[in-house]
């Protein structure tokens, strides 16, 4: 960041190591670049910014720096970061932060770097989930069914053996299709619930790749 407020990112470095180049974060639509020595003074600056400098910018920046930062060194949800993210910025930062799905994907990213998380895979088929994946923290598995990483039609089922055993002694289930929070690579998340009195609570999760009629009843076989 300059006197002016301008931020710029790093390019590269010169062969002998003297000189850094620098291009204006918002390179997309603003040409400007820095030629810099080693201590950070200016050398000599290419083409005039297309927009104006705004402070408010670099507190965004800063404070998407800090979110990074926090979710890398603590555990929390993409919600809650993003809610306390919102409760520590005025109107005028808001303005300047990239969208909330955008920050969604990048906290995302983050935690998969850190928690070396495989990347999300991009068929239903040919892939193979990790045995730390398919069980819970006690060791149990959570991973009751796989259809297979050949079926096109792959089926994944997720629950507990005491899931299992409160559908079988409950005499009302219901069930819940969802489809905003299910992988791109799968039509909805499915959930079986048995009723409590006056709650529906799940018990059973499937990802399926259809609303076909034989897939709900595959779920129900298996």
């Amino acid at each position: 960041m300059d006197k002016d407020f301008f931020v710029y990112s790093y390019h590269r470095t010169n062969s002998n190591g003297t000189k850094l180049s620098w291009r204006c974060e918002r390179r997309s639509d603003c040409k400007v670049t820095l030629l810099t020595n080693k201590d950070g003074k200016v050398l000599r600056q290419t083409n005039q910014h297309s927009h104006t400098s705004s402070s408010t910018y670099v507190v965004a920046k800063k404070k998407l720096s800090a979110l990074k930062t926090s979710v890398i060194s603590a555990p929390t949800t993409s919600r809650m970061a993003i809610s306390e993210l919102a409760e520590s910025c005025d109107r005028s930062v808001m303005s300047e932060l990239p969208s909330i799905a955008s920050i969604s994907r990048n906290i995302r990213k983050w935690k998969q770097i850190k928690e070396k998380i495989p990347p999300n895979p991009s068929s239903r088929t040919g892939f193979h989930i990790p045995n730390e994946f398919k069980t819970l923290d006690n060791g149990e598995n959570f991973l009751l069914f796989d259809s297979g990483p050949e079926d096109e039609q792959r089926i994944l089922i997720f629950g507990t053996q005491k899931g299992l055993n409160d559908l079988e002694s409950c005499q009302q289930w219901a069930c819940d299709g969802t489809f905003k929070c299910s992988p791109g690579i799968y039509y909805q998340l499915w959930s079986l619930h048995i009723q409590m009195k006056s709650f529906s609570v799940p018990r059973l999760f499937a990802l399926l790749p259809n609303i076909c009629f034989y897939s709900f009843r595959d779920v129900l076989l298996m």
